[in-house]
């Protein structure tokens, strides 16, 4: 049977996700998936899988970002000026005649001012651009980390998924059966009345016993509906898709393999991996700033060429010498040397020095919680099969227990009641059976998810 909180979660996961399933196509489609059917289409369609393909695409475009900053930078530049009020400035008149002003406004701007400037630099020594060269291309290792976990999660939700449908539709056909069997027993019973063999307070029993068994089956069509469109859901696929599973749980049992009882918890878990790289990336900054005290070089030329002009004549020939271009260029370096920062770039190495410490024990600390948890898995694993080999046996008790209380009723030495408690413990010891066939392919799930493996490799 399905756990409550298992059915919590899915029951969320529909009504947050209905929007979405609404809006997919409305073509019939007819799915009919195994497992592995099932985890591949899910892949395919996935579209936060999609997203994270663009994430590895956007950090190969930074690493080339960062790796343009070591490239030639060239620029070009036109600027075109006209003065409405040409500035200029009061002086004092050098010519001394009578009755001349003391003072005399001169301009020497002209009114048209254009200038074509091209420009090109080159970082010659930058601490800072190797190391962030670096960062960036441990920044794409980052997201395809990322990327393969969320491929990894989704397996995971697929096969819980498919195991809970699977196994929800396993008892239905165990209900199904037994009510077929009912059936037929309320046949004989009838014909028994009809010769006054029995009372019908007999038949009355075992309609009851049918009636609260149909409730159990419909109750159960619900929640594999349910659980049907979660999967849906999952696969990515249209919501009005006829979903057929062709794995049963035996088939799954068979085909989901039992990871190495004595393996590492550790070793493949994505978590691990993850935190190993931020490690690494704490690591690559701290050197960031302790280089960025070094001396930064830029190598730059220019050429430019500027006119000014009394008049926009552009397109005029045979102009005056003081309507010209005039170049000019120049080369250079450009050194910027950190002198004193009041101690801040210190502060911000102790403080990621502090924060790598706490990713350290917290990955010591992930390390052995994992190992626990898988050593709690192994245990369950031990005990549902335990479980499920009893279940067997009590099944196979069952049903001679059944056989006989039937022999005896209709040779008229046993009770309706004896019948009736015959058929409820078949019906229990099935679906038991079933509960616990489930429970030992779910708990090979939980230990390949905890070792971070995939589940068929």
């Amino acid at each position: 049977m399905v756990k409550s909180t298992f059915k919590c979660i899915l029951y969320a996961t529909a009504f947050f996700m209905f929007g979405e399933i609404q809006a997919q196509t409305s073509s019939d489609t007819i799915l009919s998936l195994s497992l592995e059917q099932a985890i591949d289409y899910a892949k395919s369609n996935s579209a936060t899988l999609k997203n994270k393909q663009l994430d590895i695409t956007n950090a190969a475009e930074q690493v080339k970002q960062v790796k343009a900053m070591g490239l030639p930078q060239v620029n070009a530049s036109i600027a075109y000026n006209q003065f409405l009020q040409v500035p200029g400035n009061w002086i004092e008149n050098f010519i001394k005649a009578p009755g001349s002003p003391e003072y005399i406004f001169l301009q020497f701007q002209q009114p048209i001012n254009m200038s074509a400037t091209f420009q090109a630099s080159q970082l010659i020594f930058d601490g800072t651009y190797f190391l962030g060269l670096k960062a960036a291309k441990e920044y794409t290792n980052v997201s395809k980390l990322l990327k393969a976990q969320n491929e990894q999660e989704l397996e995971y939700n697929i096969a819980e998924a498919y195991i809970q449908t699977v196994g929800m539709k396993a008892n239905l056909v165990v209900l199904e059966s037994n009510i077929k069997t009912i059936d037929s027993n309320l046949r004989v019973l009838i014909a028994m009345h009809a010769e006054g063999f029995i009372e019908k307070l007999d038949i009355d029993k075992l309609n009851l016993t049918r009636a609260n068994i149909v409730a159990q089956k419909e109750k159960l069509e619900g929640g594999i509906n349910i659980l049907n469109n979660v999967l849906k859901i999952q696969l990515g696929s249209p919501y009005n898709a006829n979903l057929i599973l062709t794995d049963d749980m035996n088939a799954l049992n068979s085909k989901i393999r039992v990871p190495d009882l004595n393996s590492d918890a550790t070793t493949e878990k994505f978590e691990v991996k993850l935190m190993e790289q931020q490690l690494t990336l704490s690591q690559l900054n701290e050197k960031r700033y302790k280089v960025s005290k070094y001396p930064r070089v830029i190598a730059i030329a220019q050429h430019q060429q500027s006119t000014q002009r009394p008049e926009f004549n552009f397109f005029n020939s045979n102009l005056t010498p003081n309507n010209n271009w005039v170049p000019s260029t120049l080369v250079g370096l450009n050194v910027s040397i950190p002198i004193f920062d009041g101690f801040q770039n210190k502060s911000k190495i102790v403080e990621l020095v502090n924060n790598r410490t706490k990713m350290q024990n917290d990955l010591e600390n992930f390390k052995r919680f994992n190992s626990i948890v898988f050593l709690n898995s192994k245990i369950q694993y031990l005990n549902n099969i335990k479980m499920l080999e009893l279940q067997k046996e009590n099944i196979l008790l069952s049903k001679q227990v059944y056989e006989k209380s039937r022999i005896k009723y209709s040779e008229g030495v046993g009770s309706s009641i004896e019948i009736t408690q015959a058929q409820n413990d078949m019906v229990a010891a099935n679906t038991q059976y079933q509960t616990a066939l489930n429970d030992v392919v779910s708990a090979k799930i939980a230990m390949i998810k905890t070792l971070g493996q995939k589940i068929f490799q």
